[in-house]
């Protein structure tokens, strides 16, 4: 088992585990971002969905605890990544300047502690209804509010009755349906009026906005990160790894680990040392983008010096 689980201990086989899981939360991501989109189909889709999805029972909570084993792994394992980059270098440098990083792929660590931080937040507004209660239930035909007094979110109930021979789902505004024991297939929960009364709250509503644009800022590096990662970056998809994000992070890394472009180069002015390797120094900034433009200019020129000399060469031999 320690010889299968010791490729995970390193920092790539780390990078690969986070680029898995955070795969499998960003489709979780989108999935429920589908589900929560019915709202403006209308108050009957919603709750149909909500429905439909307390009715899986244990199986719902199967996908909870997996979806749950996925998330703190993922966590685990980027923190552990985080701080094992930071005691790389536990020394700052006195200068830095970076050249291709963006903000988000600079701080992926922050912006996944203010996620965890609405995640704790947002089960116990929605799931737990802890945070805030009611104060009406909305009919989906005419949309006006019918006035409760500070009801449980979890007890606002959505019941299924004939009227002219036609069965709708209208709110129930007497029942609590926590209270009742088997609502079977004539309650259920009036989801669409939990979530209206839920940003009617103005701290509420901005604590999501918030968290969505937390959310964009890490997807933004972090998706294209996740299948560079995974080797999806090459042809055929490498456009679209660019595409799923627009700041494509450094190959070596899949957390939001600061891409600061330092770079080691050999000191052409010193001696070799022993064992004919030159002496290294550290350069960033300024320094480091003359290098690089040094670096890719050279082939060119090493290559017309050549060119230069085959010519002169060609012209002795024609003299002799």
């Amino acid at each position: 088992m320690n010889v299968l689980l010791r490729p995970l201990s390193t920092s790539i086989g780390g990078k690969v585990v986070v680029a898995i899981t955070g795969l499998l939360l960003v489709g979780f991501v989108l999935g429920h971002m589908a589900g929560n989109l019915l709202i403006f189909l209308g108050r009957d889709w919603i709750n149909a969905y909500a429905h439909h999805l307390k009715s899986l029972g244990m199986l719902l909570w199967i996908i909870r605890g997996g979806l749950l084993a996925v998330f703190v792994v993922h966590l685990v394992t980027a923190l552990r990544l985080t701080l094992a980059n930071s005691a790389a270098r536990p020394v700052a440098y006195v200068y830095e300047d970076t050249m291709q990083a963006s903000w988000a792929s600079r701080h992926m660590a922050l912006t996944g502690l203010m996620l965890l931080v609405f995640i704790v937040y947002h089960l116990a507004h929605f799931t737990a209804g802890a945070v805030d209660t009611a104060s009406a239930q909305f009919d989906g035909s005419t949309g006006k509010p019918a006035p409760v007094a500070n009801k449980h979110y979890l007890d606002l109930t959505d019941a299924l009755q004939t009227v002219n021979d036609v069965k709708t789902w209208v709110p129930d505004h007497g029942k609590p349906l926590r209270a009742i024991k088997h609502p079977g297939e004539e309650y259920r929960h009036d989801v669409y009026s939990m979530v209206v009364n839920g940003f009617r709250n103005p701290f509420a509503s901005v604590a999501y906005l918030v968290a969505m644009a937390v959310l964009g800022l890490h997807l933004w590096h972090g998706a294209s990160s996740m299948l560079q990662t995974l080797g999806l970056n090459s042809r055929p998809w490498g456009k679209t790894v660019s595409v799923v994000g627009p700041a494509i992070a450094d190959r070596k890394s899949v957390l939001g680990e600061q891409r600061d472009e330092r770079i080691e180069v050999a000191d052409l002015g010193g001696r070799q040392e022993r064992g004919g390797h030159l002496p290294r120094r550290r350069v960033c900034g300024s320094e480091a983008r003359s290098l690089l433009a040094d670096a890719k200019a050279r082939p060119r020129r090493d290559l017309a010096a050549g060119r230069r000399g085959l010519v002169d060469h060609g012209g002795d031999l024609a003299e002799r």
